[in-house]
């Protein structure tokens, strides 16, 4: 069966600004369309290849990947901006569209995510016109965070005092602060002593030409820190 790789922008009443999007189209019948969520959404593997297909041969899956809010072609200011709510809302948006095409089963819309695919769970226990929820790597981004910094137990609280600084500052007129998330090379996280594999796997792959997008900062907004650090992808446990 053919599939054709379709590029779509859409609003809903919900969100404020366009979401940019792939979205898988054919002829389709009944399907379980898939949301997938990485970094930009020409970074993350296998949406874009049209290989998902129901098992039966029949009409199959539409996938529906986008790029994350405040980043890539999606809208959203500041640019670069990590809101835990704000992405699951986008999730929550991204059922909204597909509620809206006369070729999708409105009853059998999934879901899956990769790397920071607790969004995605935290989104199924709320959203239940999700049927079915699938991860790759379900990091919990709050909790990795507040684990992150392993040096001191006053860590989270002094990464804190210096947002608060920084919103302070550029409240008066600094410039917003962004730091990496990843280092842009290999030799620059071996410089810093990193020896994490999948810290280095993530460089690899990520900021070489094996899954580099000239749309990916690879920057954080510092402020984003709090509402990360805030964040369980568990919370109504």
């Amino acid at each position: 069966m053919a599939h054709t790789l379709q590029n779509v922008s859409f609003k809903t009443v919900r969100s404020t600004w366009p979401r940019t999007c792939g979205c898988l189209t054919g002829s389709v019948g009944t399907i379980g369309p898939q949301l997938c969520h990485r970094y930009t959404r020409q970074q993350r593997e296998g949406a874009d290849r049209g290989e998902l297909r129901s098992q039966d041969g029949g009409p199959g899956v539409r996938p529906l990947a986008s790029d994350p809010p405040h980043e890539g072609k999606s809208g959203g200011s500041p640019r670069d901006l990590e809101d835990p709510a704000t992405r699951v809302e986008d999730l929550r948006c991204g059922v909204d569209y597909l509620t809206m095409l006369d070729s999708v089963d409105a009853e059998r819309i999934g879901i899956v995510g990769a790397a920071q695919a607790g969004y995605e769970v935290n989104a199924g226990m709320t959203e239940h016109r999700i049927k079915a929820v699938g991860t790759v790597t379900a990091v919990n981004l709050g909790r990795a965070f507040r684990q992150a910094d392993t040096s001191s137990a006053d860590a989270v609280a002094a990464t804190l005092k210096a947002v608060g600084a920084q919103r302070a500052a550029e409240a008066r007129g600094a410039e917003q602060r962004r730091d990496p998330l990843l280092p842009d090379t290999a030799e620059s996280a071996e410089a810093i002593g990193i020896t994490d594999r999948d810290m280095l796997e993530a460089v690899e792959f990520y900021r070489t030409p094996r899954g580099y997008s000239e749309r990916s900062t690879n920057r954080l907004l510092f402020t984003s820190n709090a509402t990360i650090l805030g964040f369980g992808a568990d919370s109504m446990s």
